[in-house]
Parts: structure tokens; sequence; C-alpha cells
């Protein structure tokens, strides 16, 4: 039977090739459209919070892919809109590294450090909640 490492082999010295300290991977949360407190993890850039917002507003991410000129370029079919939205943050922040703004939903965005205010999405009132349970 193999031994456990130790502490000492497991440890790598190799440095990460991202630059962590221009980013913030703190879990945000929020609340969502039915009312229930969501959280998503990733990069809490410029570009991450207005696609949030974005999406928040009932808009469609095909909106902000056409707005940009890159919906030729993700064309391809994803298995979710979660690989689709990647994909397309990718591209625009491709993009904006490369010194052009890019709009999401009217909002120019022309850094991905620029101060961007998530929305605050409002659940709706408990009577409807209430209504749809007795309906059902």
């Amino acid at each position: 039977m193999a031994k456990k490492p130790t502490a000492a082999a497991v440890t790598t010295t190799a440095k990460s090739v991202v630059d962590t300290s221009k980013y913030a991977y703190t879990p945000i949360k929020f609340r969502d459209k039915d009312g229930k407190m969501r959280q998503t993890r990733g990069v809490d850039d410029a570009l991450a919070r207005a696609l949030s917002n974005h999406l928040n507003a009932g808009k469609t991410l095909k909106a902000v892919a056409v707005e940009n000129k890159v919906d030729e370029r993700l064309d391809k079919d994803y298995k979710n809109m979660g690989q689709y939205r990647m994909a397309l943050g990718n591209v625009l922040r491709g993009i904006l590294r490369n010194g052009t703004p890019v709009s999401v939903g009217g909002l120019v965005i022309k850094s991905l450090t620029q101060k961007v205010v998530r929305d605050e999405v409002s659940a709706p009132p408990k009577k409807e909640k209430a209504a749809k349970k007795a309906a059902a």
C-alpha cells in the first residue's frame, strides 16, 4: 500500500499565470426574480456585473452579441445558456483588453475595472406567491 504524500511533497512552486490581484473571485449574492437569494462565483468585473444586470432586466445575451457584432463568432450550438454566457464574456473581455469599448444593453464599458453597480432584483409581493399556491 502506498504511503500518503507529506505536505512538503504536495506543495508546488509554480506560480499561476492568472494575476488574481486584478479580479475579485468572491461569491456574489443577489436576489433573483423569484425572490430567492442566489449566489454566483466567478470574475466580478464590470462586464460580469453588466451582463448580470442585463439578464435580470429580462433581456437576452444574443442581443448583447448582436450589439457588439460578435454574434457570428458565437454561432455554434451551446449545451446551455451558461456556456454561451461564458463564451460571450470571454470574447467581450478580449475586445476590452485590446482597448475597444463594448456595450451591454446601452451601457458602454471601457475597462474591466470600471465601476458598475449591480441592480437589486426585487422579489414579487408575498400575496402573489400565496395566490399562485392557492390556485395550484
